[in-house]
């Protein structure tokens, strides 16, 4: 058995050259590979970390599993210069005059689609353009609208929604907001471009370390079953569905004491929580709290009011969504899955005026998962009565691994016509100093536009408050949620998710809320391996660090974007025309591999060939430009592939084209999970 295993790996490097070629010569010791290394081996190699493309919008059981081989970035068009002028940013003009606004290397899939009206009414007129793979004939090239206003086949609703949820330009309630969430694959590149200067927007993209389970965009996917899915609000999306029941009513006395509604001793799995309290006001959407342990923990990882909890924030409208609701009649639910390996229990505590009567059901099944490769489920609560000036707002800050899955916020509304949502979302994921995620607003992260206040609901995102209420007044607060189902932000060792507050954090919001839904752990075996500090010689030395077609040799003195932009940071760096090579540390079981390289974007746009130990690992491009200069930490995925096994790798950086020149200012190199097993079999006699 053992030897027709390895004749199977064998056959697959043989008809996937592009995706498995030969290992390099290696002088690590050979071991033979169990039977069970084999098997995890080829899964490994044949699907990757969770599901992809079309079936990652119905994946709900692979949300705890650790993403560990991908990344993910925000394309928008926030203001390169950190000022509000958010619209009408575009990365280069191609050669047929057209905008080009997302121009990224694959594989990858665009997730999250976003756009809302321009600043003087409408979207930008002309046709959206995709194009895949390095070809000059676009696949989609369609009307903006129709994109995005969920008319045209096959962008069509529950995936694209048009929603007249804010005040657009004076226009109340007229239509502002446009998303799409149909997964757009590329195995190689894609790039996007408008006809017309374009207005705001954004784009998700998770890339991969490996092609495998990405398959380029056709028109042709089905999505027949997310259709379904995703078309029937309220009921469990889940495929596995609960095994037992727990229902009953209890009554919660006003006391402050944990009251326990579930406890279970052994391992499983929550697959739905849902309860009603006889009482629905503001006091018990706020003061009326779930706490959840898992596994002998000394404090809840989740303890949050529950109209924060179900989705609603501070709103009493009733609303169904997809992971979420709070409808009229029935059970409030929740139904992310939540494992634990040991016990867990659920409480409610009630701090309202009054006692409560609470009917409830907790429904759980067999724990699916394996504990080193998921993770438990958290929400962490942050209430703020006012934010501070000058600095971003903090919704989440850990250490550790796992995916951010969904957003529940509400604010208090002041009144203000140019206020706090104003304020660009900045997470800063694994010690980046440069935001991946950086888009143009508060209420755009949840998919609206325009200080949304309209009540509107989607599968994945929508308001549940209303600028006006049944007696003609308004609602107190703001609320929104967003879940993050394919488009999960996995981190492998910290995130650092914030908001500014005001254009440029210069109004402070009174009482902010939110809830941030995230699975992980505190452990990562995910780490910086090595660091290549350039200007350093005996560190140039020890990297073997070799420059030819120098154009540059010197430091610089910069600040980075986001609320470090006062901070002036300096690094010594080389620019060429030519190329670089550098040797690196690396872990031979990880997962992928990631460079980040420390550049100047006011050097104009940068590409670049990456070559592995001699084989090509794709084109590195960093396509921005900043007046004056400001560093950006620019990531590059190396193919897994090219790194399994190995300890040490030899980098060459190939300059293809640029406005000025590449330029680098050191490296940091991460090794990204670490239960890759190798597949080589020891040679034979």
């Amino acid at each position: 058995m053992l030897n027709f295993m390895v004749a199977v790996i064998l056959m697959f490097q043989l008809i996937l050259p592009p995706l498995l070629p030969p290992e390099q010569k290696s002088t690590d010791i050979c071991v033979e590979p169990t039977l069970l290394q084999l098997t995890n081996s080829i899964a490994g190699l044949l699907k990757g970390d969770g599901s992809r493309g079309v079936a990652a919008l119905t994946d709900f059981e692979a949300l705890p599993t650790f993403q560990e081989d991908s990344t993910v970035k925000e394309i928008s068009s926030v203001d390169p210069t950190g000022g509000n002028v958010d619209a009408f940013n575009f990365l280069d003009r191609d050669p047929n005059g057209e905008y080009v606004i997302l121009d990224e290397q694959g594989p990858g899939y665009i997730y999250n689609s976003w756009m809302t009206s321009l600043p003087g009414g409408g979207l930008p007129g002309g046709n959206i353009r995709f194009y895949f793979d390095g070809s000059s004939k676009p696949l989609i090239d369609i009307p903006v609208a129709s994109f995005f206003d969920g008319t045209t086949a096959p962008f069509s609703e529950p995936l694209s929604f048009t929603a007249a949820v804010g005040n657009a330009n004076g226009c109340v309630r007229c239509k502002s907001t446009y998303f799409n969430s149909y997964p757009i694959g590329f195995l190689k590149s894609a790039k996007v471009t408008l006809q017309n200067v374009p207005g705001y927007y954004h784009f998700y993209v998770k890339k991969y370390a490996s092609n495998l389970g990405v398959s380029t965009y056709n028109g042709k996917e089905n999505l027949s079953e997310v259709r379904r899915i995703w078309g029937n609000s309220g009921s469990d999306p889940k495929e596995l569905k609960a095994q037992r029941t727990v229902s009953a009513q209890k009554k919660l006395l006003n006391d402050g004491k944990p009251v326990a509604l579930f406890s279970d001793l052994s391992p499983g799995s929550i697959s739905a929580i849902a309860l009603r309290p006889d009482r629905i006001d503001a006091d018990v959407l706020l003061n009326l709290k779930i706490q959840i342990f898992w596994d002998d923990e000394p404090t809840p990882s989740v303890e949050v009011p529950v109209g924060f909890f179900f989705g609603g924030g501070m709103s009493l409208r009733p609303f169904s969504s997809l992971m979420a609701g709070m409808p009229e009649k029935g059970l409030w639910y929740n139904y992310f899955p939540m494992p634990y390996w040991k016990n867990a229990t659920i409480q409610l505590v009630n701090s309202t005026a009054n006692p409560l009567l609470v009917d409830f059901e907790v429904s759980s099944g067999t724990n699916i998962y394996q504990k080193n490769t998921s993770g438990t489920f958290r929400a962490t609560y942050r209430n703020t009565p006012k934010t501070t000036l000058g600095t971003d707002w903090q919704l989440l800050s850990i250490k550790g691994r796992g995916q951010l899955v969904g957003v529940v916020m509400s604010t208090a509304l002041t009144g203000d016509k140019d206020s706090w949502w104003e304020g660009d979302e900045r997470f800063y994921i694994d010690g980046s100093r440069s935001p991946q995620i950086n888009g143009t607003g508060t209420e755009d992260f949840f998919n609206m536009a325009y200080e949304p206040n309209s009540f509107w609901v989607s599968p994945l995102s929508g308001t549940t408050t209303n600028s006006l209420n049944n007696n003609g007044e308004p609602d107190r607060d703001m609320s929104w949620y967003r879940w993050l189902i394919p488009d999960a932000l996995n981190f492998q060792n910290s995130l650092n998710a914030g908001f500014e507050i005001g254009p440029v954090n210069d109004i402070a919001a009174t009482d902010r809320r939110a809830v941030a839904f995230w699975y992980g752990v505190t452990d990562s075996p995910s780490a910086i391996t090595d660091t290549l500090t350039i200007g350093n010689s005996a560190d140039e030395k020890a990297h073997d660090y070799k420059v030819q077609g120098r154009t540059f040799l010197g430091s610089r003195t910069l600040p980075y974007p986001g609320d470090q932009r006062v901070t002036l940071r300096t690094f010594d760096g080389v620019g060429f025309t030519g190329q670089s090579s550098f040797n690196v540390k690396v872990k031979p079981e990880a997962k992928a591999i990631l460079l980040r390289r420390h550049t100047d974007v006011g050097t104009g746009n940068q590409a670049a060939e990456v070559v592995v130990n001699g084989i090509s690992a794709g084109l590195w491009q960093e396509r921005l430009t900043i007046k004056g200069g400001e560093w950006r930490d620019s990531e590059f995925l190396l193919p897994s592939y090219l790194t399994r096994g190995k300890d040490k790798l030899n980098i060459t950086i190939k300059f293809v084209n640029s406005t000025k020149d590449w330029n680098e200012f050191g490296y940091e190199v991460l090794s990204l999970g670490s239960k890759f097993q190798s597949v080589n079999s020891c040679p034979r006699p």
